[in-house]
């Protein structure tokens, strides 16, 4: 999938600059210190309020390498989790992003970025399938209000085939990647957002090898859960927009063991509109654009008194295509 041009009519939220405290503690889930992933190195523009502004893009620590001082595989090691916790995440330069995970930061332009599904370089074993990729400022998650606002962005679809999904989407996830939280295990958590760390959505998903400020996640024992919107999910026969709000404003862990379903914490299937679900073939992206060719993805948060402040009362997206 590829996606450009993203421009954001929103107000954006006030942020706390987050101090680390010197603590004498273990330090994990750490940032690899061989230096090779500036946290500014693959960069975008977008707009903001009609003011163009820079973005990186942050890899996911699902799809890193976890290793130990002695470069070895952590996973292969050990499954205790402050071990595990000890453990690096490696950094990626932009090049490594494009040869080994198919994410093309800057491509064709410097407005667009570029995700292709499975990549293999010298030194993978095997192909890396699919991606996650956030938005940074720099300093940790970019967060947007869109309340009263609108979120719009060019998107191609064209090689994107029938079973397989090209999201766009928000999550509340924590700004910083929950970075000096301490684990379960007394670890603290020095790599953060600068890493892909703090990932969550309205699923609940247990597989994550890092859930919030809990650390390691053995047994896949944790659920990391939060409300999410799905602004664009689709492929060139589909599309759909997916509201899934949960019990909690903000970013929550639950526990498995203790809460048999940790999936009711969320609305998973969410409110959502499929036309080619609804109506059947024929009556998805074809009846107002051109799926083969590249469009702009324009999603509207409407508020009864028309102010950021105000209360949710449409979601209103529009398709268009030149």
């Amino acid at each position: 999938a590829h996606l450009s041009a993203v421009s954001m009519d929103c107000a954006m939220p006030r942020i706390l600059r987050l101090f680390l405290p010197f603590l004498v503690l273990l330090q994990g889930q750490q940032v690899d210190p061989k230096g090779d992933e500036d946290t500014k190195n693959a960069g975008i523009r977008i707009s903001v309020n009609g003011e163009d502004t820079a973005q990186f893009v942050m890899l996911d620590s699902r799809w890193r390498w976890l290793y130990n001082v002695d470069d070895k595989d952590c996973a292969s090691l050990s499954n205790d989790a402050a071990t595990l916790e000890r453990c690096y995440l490696q950094g990626l330069r932009a090049s490594k992003y494009a040869a080994g995970y198919g994410v093309l930061v800057g491509t064709p332009n410097n407005r667009a970025l570029t995700l292709r599904y499975a990549t293999k370089d010298a030194d993978s074993p095997s192909p890396n399938y699919g991606s996650r990729v956030y938005l940074t400022d720099g300093e940790g998650y970019s967060l947007f209000s869109p309340m009263a606002g609108e979120i719009s962005f060019d998107i191609d679809i064209s090689q994107v085939p029938a079973g397989m999904n090209a999201a766009v989407y928000l999550v509340s996830m924590n700004r910083y990647g929950n970075i000096a939280s301490i684990s379960n295990s007394g670890v603290m958590n020095v790599a953060g957002w600068r890493r892909g760390l703090g990932y969550c959505d309205a699923q609940c998903p247990k597989d994550l090898r890092f859930v919030q400020g809990t650390g390691y996640n053995s047994d896949n024992r944790y659920a990391s859960c939060c409300p999410e919107m799905d602004l664009f999910e689709a492929n060139r026969f589909v599309s759909a927009l997916t509201a899934h709000p949960c019990k909690s404003d903000e970013a929550s862990v639950c526990d498995s063991s203790t809460t048999p379903n940790c999936g009711a914490e969320c609305d998973s299937n969410g409110g959502d509109i499929n036309t080619f679900r609804d109506e059947g073939p024929g009556h998805a992206l074809f009846n107002n654009v051109d799926p083969m060719y590249p469009f702009t993805v324009t999603t509207r948060f409407i508020t009864n008194n028309g102010f950021s402040n105000g209360t949710l009362i449409e979601i209103e997206q529009e398709l268009i295509q030149a």
